[in-house]
């Protein structure tokens, strides 16, 4: 009795252990945050923290040169919200 209680439960855990790592590998992965979609978020209505919160949690692909950051500050992004502050 004991042994086909044991069986139940450890084919119970192994199925749900092969489920979550198929969904695990199923996930799309997220865009890193770029240039533009700080302009997006900004332009959207965001607040800074929010922006400033997503650039830190999120992978970014930014492009820092001299002439994208003019480019963000045309755009709207605060200094202080946006890219342009780091």
């Amino acid at each position: 009795m004991k042994s086909s209680f044991l069986t139940y439960v450890l084919a119970a855990l192994l199925s749900l252990g092969c489920n979550q790592a198929l969904q695990g590998q199923q996930r799309p992965t997220e865009a890193p945050l770029t240039n533009a979609s700080v302009v997006k978020l900004s332009k959207a209505g965001f607040k800074e923290k929010t922006i400033i919160s997503l650039i830190f949690a999120r992978s970014p692909n930014f492009d820092l040169s001299a002439n994208r950051l003019i480019d963000l500050k045309r755009s709207g992004v605060s200094e202080k919200g946006g890219l342009i502050g780091f």
